[in-house]
C-alpha cells in the first residue's frame, strides 16, 4: 500500500511540476500587422527553460502564445503579427516575421526569426526541426543565420560567394564601412560572422 501512495504522490508532483514549467510566462509584447504594440505575457517554450534543443511544446519560430494584460489569450502565427518579444533572465528575445522561400519547392511562407545581433549589422537565426524516421533518435534540427540587408530583406549567410571575403559579403549586404569592418574582422573567419558583427556594432555605436 505504501508503494501505491508513493507512486500517486510522485505522479501528482510530476504533473504539477511539469504543468508549472509549461505554463511559465515572461513579460513581453506583440506588434500587430496594423502596427499596434500590445504588452502582456509570452508563454515560454519548454526547451528554453530546460535549455534543451528539442521543440517539445511548440515551435517559437512558427507561433507564439500571448496573454494581454486584460487577460485575453491569443495564439499568433507569423502571418498575423510583425514581431514579438519578451524578457527572460535578464535577456531580451526579439522575433520578427519575415517571408521564407523554400529552396526546393519555391513556396513562400512566413516564419519568425530570432535576432542575434543588434545595431548596424543585424543577424537573425531560424531553427527548424524535422521528425526523425528512427523512433530511437532525436529529431533532426537545422539552424540558419540571416543578415538584414539595406532593403530590409533577410539574406542567408550561406549565399556568400566563394570568391568573397566575409568583409566583402557584409559590405555588399549591409553597406557597412569597409575600413571599420576590416579592422573588426581581424583574426576572425567566416564562421565568426556573429562576433565580427558584434565588434562592428560596438565600434560604430561609440562614434
Amino acid at each position: 500500500m505504501n508503494k501505491i501512495y508513493k507512486f500517486i504522490f510522485l505522479l501528482i508532483f510530476s504533473i504539477l511540476f511539469v504543468s508549472n514549467i509549461i505554463a511559465k510566462e515572461a513579460d513581453g509584447y506583440v506588434i500587430t500587422n496594423q502596427g499596434d504594440t500590445i504588452k502582456g505575457k509570452i508563454t515560454l517554450p519548454v526547451d528554453l527553460i530546460f535549455f534543451k534543443s528539442s521543440f517539445n511544446t511548440f515551435h517559437p519560430y512558427f507561433e507564439v502564445y500571448f496573454k494581454s494584460y486584460d487577460k485575453s489569450f491569443h495564439h499568433y502565427n507569423a502571418d498575423e503579427i510583425i514581431e514579438y518579444g519578451y524578457f527572460y533572465k535578464g535577456n531580451k528575445f526579439r522575433f520578427i516575421s519575415k517571408e521564407h522561400r523554400n529552396v526546393f519547392s519555391q513556396n513562400i511562407t512566413k516564419y519568425f526569426y530570432l535576432q542575434i545581433t543588434t545595431g548596424y549589422i543585424n543577424i537573425f537565426k531560424y531553427k527548424s526541426e524535422v521528425d526523425s524516421e528512427n523512433p530511437n533518435t532525436d529529431n533532426i534540427q537545422y539552424v540558419d543565420y540571416y543578415i538584414l540587408d539595406v532593403n530590409n530583406n533577410l539574406i542567408n549567410i550561406k549565399t556568400i560567394d566563394s570568391n568573397e571575403t566575409v568583409v566583402d559579403f557584409l559590405v555588399r549586404i549591409t553597406h557597412a564601412d569597409k575600413a571599420i569592418l576590416t579592422k573588426a574582422a581581424e583574426g576572425y573567419s567566416y564562421k565568426d560572422i556573429i562576433e565580427i558583427a558584434n565588434k562592428y556594432n560596438e565600434v560604430v555605436s561609440r562614434e
